[in-house]
């Protein structure tokens, strides 16, 4: 996944990309008026895209990327949207399940952490952090 550094999410404030699974079977992000998604690009609000993990970050794209790369043919690849005040925020995959190193697909393969705080657990402390300074 890759992250919209220009969006009003307060739940992704910092992140870049990340390595979450999949678990939505078939949903996928449509629209019934695709203009409408010019809208929401202008307002930053597409706040999260499938990409090529292989590629250079920023590489969000508008051109369908095929399977499993975009694993449900969203339309702009899209895999998250916010609101325009960046509180309320949707997503198809799931950074809950990678809340931990042990949860990720790979970890057995890399050199053990000293830190086991998974990459999806930053989307949860950003949450956290702006009822902190907001309420």
């Amino acid at each position: 996944l890759e992250f919209n550094s220009d969006s009003p999410c307060i739940w992704t404030k910092g992140l870049t990309r990340m390595r979450t699974p999949v678990r939505h079977g078939e949903g996928k992000f449509v629209v019934p008026d695709p203009p409408l998604l010019d809208k929401f690009a202008s307002n930053q609000q597409i706040v999260v895209r499938y990409v090529n993990p292989k590629d250079v970050y920023p590489s969000s794209s508008d051109t369908l990327l095929p399977y499993p790369i975009c694993p449900n043919a969203s339309m702009r690849n899209i895999a998250g949207v916010c609101d325009p005040t960046g509180l309320v925020f949707g997503l198809m995959p799931h950074p809950e399940a990678n809340h931990s190193k042990w949860l990720g697909a790979t970890w057995t393969r890399e050199e053990e952490p000293t830190d086991w705080v998974g990459e999806g657990m930053a989307v949860f402390v950003n949450g956290v952090n702006y009822v902190k300074k907001h309420l």
